[in-house]
């Protein structure tokens, strides 16, 4: 996942959610899930800005529930051979919880994640310079887990 601003200004996202049949093999991690953000992460970008001709669909919703524009995504990473299932996904700042929408393999009806990834999105952005705490539930392989950490992001 790559944020960044083009030189007319203009911010873009670029999320490659991963496809293994093309990839080398990825190593394996003893303490997955692993989450962007990663917990304590700071200067993480707020929103995405992209006007796209069609937003993206995910079980018939728009996946960024905005019609411009969204807050970060939150992706949460299992090895390559896992499937991992999301059960919820809260998101807190100091004025509450933000909405959030979140998708797993099981949501794609057109196969673009892979099960070992999922992911949530902020139905709308994210204030400036703000921390930001997430609890992530769900199960890998139908194991639970439960991951919780902060962000902050920037300007």
């Amino acid at each position: 996942m790559a944020y960044g601003t083009m030189p007319s200004g203009t911010d873009f996202v670029v999320s490659d959610f991963g496809n293994q049949t093309v990839s080398p093999a990825a190593p394996l991690y003893s303490n997955a899930p692993l989450t962007y953000p990663c917990s304590g992460l700071t200067g993480v970008q707020r929103e995405n800005l992209i006007a796209e001709d069609m937003p993206p669909y995910i079980n018939g919703s728009p996946a960024k529930n905005a019609p411009d524009s969204w807050g970060t995504p939150i992706v949460v990473e299992a090895n390559v051979t896992d499937t991992v299932r999301l059960t919820s996904v809260s998101v807190t700042g100091p004025s509450g919880a933000v909405a959030v929408s979140f998708y797993d393999s099981s949501d794609d009806p057109y196969s673009f994640l892979i099960p070992s990834e999922a992911f949530a999105i902020a139905n709308a952005p994210l204030a400036a310079t703000t921390t930001y705490s997430v609890v992530a539930s769900g199960t890998i392989n139908g194991t639970p887990f439960t991951r919780s950490f902060s962000f902050t992001t920037g300007n």
